[in-house]
């Protein structure tokens, strides 16, 4: 066992508000990685809102997450969460996705986490936990993009 960290962070050439009322609404996941067959969300007994996720390609025996969240503030863009892993070789997962912006009609959208990978032989739980934000963050951008486009088509001259 040991601990990882992991950080991705892309840019999106689209208003930091807009990418972050996208990734506020709920299951709006969905939308955005392609990893995530399935989302639940609702409000727990604390308060937290808290998301049940079906990994890809779904079915039984696919790896499922739970995530609570911890923490969100509209006036830095960022959330905290925790995530219960169940069928990956992960536990102890506290993650941070902030929207950072970068101009006008720019931002930054990084994905962080801290985690214990439990040493299953031959799975790098970093690996996993790297290629999960390589392809949201692919889609996150893709999606905004094509949001973006459309926008500008279809507003009158």
């Amino acid at each position: 066992m040991s601990i990882c960290c992991v950080s991705r962070a892309r840019k999106i050439q689209v208003n930091a508000t807009e990418v972050w009322q996208e990734l506020c609404a709920p299951c709006s996941i969905l939308k955005w990685n392609p990893r995530i067959a399935e989302c639940h969300s609702r409000t727990n007994a604390a308060g937290q809102i808290t998301r049940d996720y079906v990994l890809a390609p779904g079915g039984d025996g696919a790896p499922t997450m739970v995530e609570t969240e911890l923490s969100r503030s509209d006036a830095i863009m960022t959330i905290t969460y925790t995530v219960d892993m169940r069928g990956l070789p992960i536990s102890d997962y506290v993650a941070q996705i902030s929207v950072t912006p970068a101009g006008d009609a720019d931002c930054e959208v990084e994905l962080r986490s801290r985690f214990v990978d439990l040493g299953v032989p031959g799975v790098d739980a970093s690996d996993l936990v790297a290629t999960f934000y390589e392809a949201g963050l692919q889609g996150l951008s893709d999606l905004m993009a094509s949001a973006d486009g459309a926008a500008e088509v279809t507003a009158p001259r």
